[in-house]
């Protein structure tokens, strides 16, 4: 077998199989931690989504900006995490 052959036959897809789930692991952490970037510091330019939610809740004077913005949170975070897990089980499931 060549090393090309090897490499897209044997090395890759067990390099696939064991990165995938803490890669979305990490995408899910990521995602998280975008609503921390207000109180670490952001321009005036730039707007994250809590951010957003907060100048709106600000000038609207009610707190319904935020709560959908958790709410946003929510929705990406929740699928993700899903996949993460299933892809986890997935992956133990392939070991044994």
């Amino acid at each position: 077998m060549s090393h090309t052959r090897a490499m897209r036959s044997i090395v890759i897809p067990q390099a696939f199989r064991i990165i995938i789930p803490p890669l979305t692991n990490e995408l899910v952490l990521l995602c998280k931690d975008s609503s921390l970037v207000l109180f670490l510091g952001i321009t005036l330019q730039q707007r994250e989504l809590t951010k957003f939610g907060r100048d709106l809740a600000g000038e609207q004077g009610n707190t319904t900006p935020i709560i959908v913005a958790g709410i946003c949170y929510l929705l990406i975070t929740i699928p993700l995490s899903l996949l993460a897990r299933r892809l986890e089980a997935r992956q133990r499931r392939g070991r044994r």
